[in-house]
């Protein structure tokens, strides 16, 4: 765990799971689990679950990395659905290159036959 206000680690425990979170908030103790204004986390449902158990008056933001990795997921189910749509209706006009997500700023880019892409 580690406290993004002040910088530094508060606490480590071994392995991944729902359990090891729960162990550091029995290290805290209720009283100071029920003063936590906000936790950030990952989008894994136990520690979702734990969070919710266990500190019933914190806000829970998801970490900007995994919310912009589902976004841009669901971008690219979209761009493969319109892809596939694009080259059933008009086959000459696109290729397997033609349509892509720029990931670095997560923007949809639409490259007919090579033109228009960065």
């Amino acid at each position: 765990m580690y406290d993004l206000i002040e910088k530094r680690l508060l606490w480590s425990g071994e392995d991944r799971t729902a359990e090891t979170l729960d162990a550091f908030f029995d290290y805290l103790g209720k009283d100071r689990c029920e003063h936590i204004e906000a936790v950030c986390c990952d989008m894994w449902a136990p520690y979702i679950d734990a969070i919710k158990k266990r500190l019933p008056n914190a806000l829970l933001v998801f970490d900007k990395f995994h919310i912009v990795r589902h976004l841009l997921h669901a971008v690219d189910q979209v761009r493969k659905e319109e892809a596939q749509k694009l080259k059933s209706e008009n086959p000459e006009l696109i290729d397997k290159n033609s349509l892509f997500v720029d990931q670095s700023i997560g923007d949809f880019v639409l490259c007919v036959n090579g033109e228009g892409g960065p």
